[in-house]
């Protein structure tokens, strides 16, 4: 298995590095295999391309078309615990799948074809199950702000 490091931001901040696995596809590009934890902007089967000269170490060179989802337990789970098991057979309903995850937090890829409005409905029905316990995008937004679509679904490939 392949892995690159790729800085991790928080307010613009570096926060230390991930390990993201990746598929090398000659010189400095690669393809993303699974969905980062922590790097922002980024899903399983995006294209990049290493760049020092850019702020985030990389340029985005083709959207995979999967989105990145991140959910929050309130209290540490693993992955045999019975609310992650039952959120990624929800999340394989809807063509998804498990990409890990540590502690409170799992980390899942969903084809953006699977629609918007179905993800909302899975991570919804998650939290009424585990009270506390959040979800999020992690390349529906723009870092930046946190609320500015970043729109990449809406293009033609």
């Amino acid at each position: 298995m392949h892995e690159i490091l790729l800085p991790v931001l928080i307010n613009d901040t570096p926060q230390g590095e991930e390990a993201i696995p990746v598929e090398p596809l000659g010189g400095t590009r690669f393809r993303i295999t699974a969905s980062p934890g922590m790097v922002e902007g980024l899903a399983a089967g995006d294209e990049l391309e290493i760049d020092s000269a850019e702020v985030l170490g990389y340029r985005l060179l083709k959207r995979g078309g999967n989105l990145c989802v991140w959910f929050y337990f309130e209290h540490p789970v693993d992955a045999h615990d019975p609310g992650v098991e039952n959120l990624t057979a929800s999340v394989e309903r809807i063509g998804g799948w498990l990409d890990g995850g540590q502690s409170r937090m799992v980390v899942f890829t969903i084809p953006v074809i699977a629609g918007f409005p179905a993800v909302e409905r899975v991570f919804d029905a998650a939290l009424e199950g585990h009270p506390g316990s959040q979800w999020f995008f992690g390349n529906v937004y723009d870092p930046k702000d946190g609320t500015t679509p970043l729109g990449w679904w809406l293009s033609k490939p």
